[in-house]
């Protein structure tokens, strides 16, 4: 599992969690099935003057599936006129199996990726090896290899473990190790994890749920320590709280809210208002952010900021965002989110099938929803 948390520079206060995880079989296409992405911009803020455009910037990806069992993908990007390309392979094999290999070129320098993957009935094998030459990562950066394994075994249904390890190469970190884990289910609603993370340290996280609409987590690793607490007040209103010590950095941050959904079907919309603190100030965050138009997204946000950095004063910020999210299906554009790498969002592609077997077909259909973690989306 890898998710992203990303932080404000100024506040350290979380602003997003992303979920990166991914295997190669999710990478798979059906056969003939093309997906293909494609942005342009340019590189850096125009609008602020530490931070100011820097030349411009343009990707594209496209992947086919060539059989049922093997997908290409290929793709190029482009910042400050210095070209990036890639292409990989993902194959199956049976249903356990999987692999993806890659390769990529950037300023005469190349990087190679290797994954494999499976899984059986009470157990999950992941194999990952990653070569870059000079200057591959960055202008900067040197020859270097990661490799890493990661076994778990289910006991039980409620109780596994198993191993992580990495090894490293031309890197300062310490990554060199191999070391135990255990998972804890001890009910439907309460989860105990102790891994080892990539410096070789370990992570404790709890996620336990009292009731359906609430959840609390703990996370402590080697940079410090993280609580969270949110419930949910039917499917449109949420409230949350949440403690970040950091104990590299010697600060602790807090944060308390709600958010109102005025459409329970849809997390685009949304009206959230939070007080936090950190550093002996306090400050406010209000976002309201709404679907204007099928596909067109409004994100509307004042700030008022307890601790002045390098980047910004003390006081009231505002940020507002206008962003088209399409995607094209069918020949036709059609509504899309560039977010979809998220924990709470997401999409289905294949059939949804009746008690009886009979295929639910798109006509007539307005809305499905779907539970996760007891919230409808």
């Amino acid at each position: 599992t890898t998710r992203v948390h990303i932080l404000d520079q100024r506040s350290n206060l979380e602003l997003d969690v992303q979920d990166f995880t991914r295997t190669p079989i999710d990478l798979l296409l059906d056969k003939g099935q093309a997906v293909g992405f494609a942005g342009a911009g340019v590189n850096g803020n125009p609008l602020d003057p530490i931070r100011e455009a820097s030349g411009e910037a343009a990707f594209g990806l496209v992947r086919y599936g060539i059989t049922e069992s093997l997908t290409m993908e290929a793709g190029v990007q482009s910042a400050n006129g210095r070209m990036h390309q890639v292409g990989s392979l993902a194959a199956s094999f049976g249903r356990r199996w999987a692999l993806t290999a890659s390769a990529g070129h950037h300023d005469g320098a190349y990087g190679y990726n290797t994954d494999f993957y499976g899984r059986g009935e009470r157990w999950v094998l992941n194999l990952r090896s990653q070569n870059y030459g000079d200057g591959f990562r960055t202008v900067t950066s040197t020859e270097s290899s990661f490799n890493e394994l990661r076994y778990e075994y289910w006991l039980t249904t409620r109780f596994s473990m198993g191993l992580h390890g990495r090894s490293a190469d031309g890197t300062s970190r310490n990554e060199d190790y191999l070391l135990p884990g255990m998972t804890w289910r001890f009910n439907r609603r309460n989860t105990i994890r102790i891994w080892p993370d990539f410096d070789g340290k370990y992570r404790f996280d709890l996620r336990t749920s009292h009731r359906q609409r609430d959840w609390f987590e703990f996370v402590h690793d080697s940079t410090g320590t993280r609580a969270e607490y949110r419930y949910f007040q039917g499917p449109q209103l949420e409230f949350f709280g949440r403690v970040f010590d950091y104990s590299e950095a010697s600060r602790t941050t807090a944060e308390v809210g709600s958010i109102w959904y005025p459409n329970a079907f849809d997390d685009r919309s949304k009206l959230a208002a939070s007080l936090f603190g950190g550093d002996g100030g306090m400050g406010y965050r209000l976002t309201w952010q709404t679907t204007v138009l099928p596909g067109l997204f409004s994100h509307l946000e004042l700030r008022d900021e307890p601790v002045a950095t390098e980047y910004a004063d003390r006081g009231l910020q505002v940020r507002w965002t206008l962003s088209v999210d399409l995607a094209i299906s069918g020949g036709r554009p059609v509504p899309a989110r560039n977010d979809f790498i998220q924990s709470r969002a997401g999409s289905i592609g294949g059939r949804l099938m009746l008690g009886d077997g009979e295929d639910i077909r798109s006509e007539g259909i307005e809305q499905v929803a779907i539970l996760v973690n007891g919230r409808p989306h």
